[in-house]
């Protein structure tokens, strides 16, 4: 989090994958307005998937498309 502070170019999501952010992160990143996300995801590609997926969720949120809910799948 302090190369991110130090940097002119500011992200718009920090993503800890393994371990929990410090309490000095937490406080950096609330002062700079970046939200934090905490990942336990089991592997990297799982993370992406995911972070992908709230993207698209979050973008059509924003510009005001109907998200369907996802189709039930019978075991």
């Amino acid at each position: 989090m302090m190369a991110v502070r130090m940097s002119t170019l500011k992200p718009r999501i920090v993503v800890y994958h393994g371990a929990p952010p410090d309490e000095l992160a937490t406080k950096l990143a609330r002062y700079d307005r970046i939200p934090i996300v905490y990942s336990r995801a089991q592997n990297v590609e799982h993370l992406i998937r995911s972070l992908r997926r709230l993207y698209r969720v979050a973008l059509r949120r924003k510009l005001g498309i109907r998200i369907r809910p996802p189709p039930k799948v019978s075991a």
